[in-house]
């Protein structure tokens, strides 16, 4: 069976309209786990490297004082939650969106050549921690 570009087009719209007629509503957040995340992001502001000369600038570092990717990862998709959900205190706040791009830079100066990067309390050059970095970084908030 070969699809013609007719067939296709009209598939598509056909995707389009049913997507539209099935308009599904977003699930309600409870304000005190909205408020809990906020204060979260407080406690993360406020441990964020924002010294340039640093060279965790951007990052969260862990117990022990390293700067890995992951946190800053981790860090990105937290903070997207936040200024994306009207409910929260940094709903659209230029502080976070600055301390988002932080955390991006700090991401790309540490990542290797070859795209990989280090967890550096054991992996180095690590495919998985890659991986996890990549998952953290690129999971959209719902």
């Amino acid at each position: 069976m070969q699809i013609t570009r007719r067939a296709s087009l009209t598939l598509l719209g056909w995707g389009s309209s049913l997507a539209s007629s099935l308009a599904l509503d977003k699930p309600e957040i409870d304000a005190a786990l909205v408020r809990r995340h906020d204060e979260w992001i407080d406690r993360g502001l406020a441990s964020q490297v924002t010294d340039p000369s640093s060279r965790g600038y951007g990052c969260l570092p862990n117990d022990h004082g390293i700067f890995n990717p992951e946190p800053a990862a981790g860090w990105i998709e937290a903070c997207t939650a936040a200024w994306l959900h009207p409910g929260s205190r940094f709903h659209k706040s230029t502080l976070l969106f600055e301390r988002i791009k932080l955390a991006a830079a700090f991401l790309t100066r540490t990542q290797h050549p070859d795209g990989l990067v280090d967890y550096l309390d054991t992996n180095f050059d690590s495919a998985p921690d890659t991986a996890f970095t990549t998952w953290s970084a690129a999971t959209p908030p719902v």
